[in-house]
């Protein structure tokens, strides 16, 4: 049994599906809405209630929780730090129930300086968002001898508005809007197709340790959001190629995160779409 915490974002809710079509028996929770067939509860306020949730071990679960975007560990700190507090009683009543934890992570516990981080790169994050998925880190590292840390690159989904890495490009343009899009500032744009089948095969492998999960294609931000708008027709004066120093984000964004995921990839098998057939798919939601 299986139990996605955040089955209602994005990769939790991508997650159920796979399991329902794999036929993997899972159990799915939410938080800000009540959708169906998931149970609702407040992981900060009460993580116990949410624990009760995944019921008695064996089994495994996969934290798929999040404050939110980068910009809004940063805005509200606080909040992001009681989320943490309750994720880490989360991953401690797991442990006691025999339940083996699978933790998402994020390629923002690299510093950014160099693009390539294996699993056993150094970890030195340089944002809010950054510090704090990496605190989930360590205490798992220090407190459970059973873990998967599942690190994921920038993660895509394809429904129009759904506000991530492609569609929210799609959506600017669309509008009209000027895209400015950074050439220094690098990205492995990964399928959120792509992202729940690997979650789901190194969940429910035998072995523990850092595991990265991303696509091998590399883009700069620009080459990426001019990618989308060559997909639209959208003329060249739609994306204004800038430097990430020329946007403000209240705190300094690293330039190059993006993962190596050679050796977990070969591992459990896992391979990835090419970012020019997505591409193609997500523009023809938008007539392109």
């Amino acid at each position: 049994m299986i139990t996605v915490f955040g089955a209602s974002g994005l990769i939790g809710r991508h997650i159920l599906e796979l399991c329902a079509s794999d036929r993997v028996p899972a159990a799915g929770t939410c938080f800000r809405k009540n959708v169906p067939g998931l149970v609702r509860c407040d992981l900060a306020g009460s993580p116990e209630e949410a624990a009760s949730a995944a019921g008695e071990g064996p089994g495994r679960a996969i934290i798929a929780v999040g404050a939110g975007g980068v910009d809004r560990y940063r805005a509200h700190p606080a909040g992001a730090a009681a989320l943490n507090a309750g994720i880490i009683r989360l991953l401690a009543l797991l442990r006691d129930r025999g339940i083996v934890p699978a933790l998402l992570s994020s390629d923002y516990v690299f510093e950014g300086v160099s693009g390539g981080y294996r699993e056993d790169s150094p970890a030195r994050p340089t944002t809010e968002y950054g510090r704090r998925k990496r605190e989930l880190e360590e205490w798992v590292l220090a407190n459970l001898r059973e873990y998967r840390i599942i690190r994921l690159g920038k993660v895509y989904g394809y429904a129009p508005g759904d506000g991530t890495l492609l569609t929210d490009i799609f959506d600017r343009l669309s509008r009209g809007e000027v895209f400015r899009a950074a050439v220094d500032q690098m990205v492995a744009p990964t399928s959120v197709r792509d992202a729940a089948r690997g979650i789901l095969a190194i969940t429910l492998g035998a072995e523990s340790g850092v595991f990265h999960v991303s696509s091998p294609e590399v883009r700069s931000r620009y080459d990426l959001a001019d990618s989308v708008r060559r997909a639209l027709g959208r003329g060249p004066e739609l994306v204004e190629r800038v430097r990430l120093e020329d946007l403000s984000f209240g705190e300094r964004r690293p330039a190059d995160t993006t993962m190596n995921a050679d050796a977990t990839s070969a591992r459990f098998g896992l391979s990835y779409r090419p970012l020019g057939t997505e591409l193609a798919a997500i523009s023809a939601l938008y007539g392109g």
